[in-house]
């Protein structure tokens, strides 16, 4: 006798649109606030400028 491979006992849940809708959110979340915090924090002032150089700033 062969085995029936989609026997009662083997059960599939159906897919839930709300649980891959939410662990989309979750992942996006994951990738996107942690760059939001760091650019929110991080000082204007320390990062390079790409000013050419100025005159004004070597007369001193």
């Amino acid at each position: 006798m062969q085995s029936d491979s989609s026997s009662g006992s083997s059960f599939e849940r159906p897919r839930s649109y709300l649980s891959n809708f939410l662990g989309t959110m979750i992942a996006l979340l994951t990738l996107v606030l942690p760059l939001m915090i760091v650019n929110h924090y991080s000082d204007p002032a320390r990062l390079p400028s790409n000013r050419p150089y100025s005159s004004s700033s070597a007369e001193r």
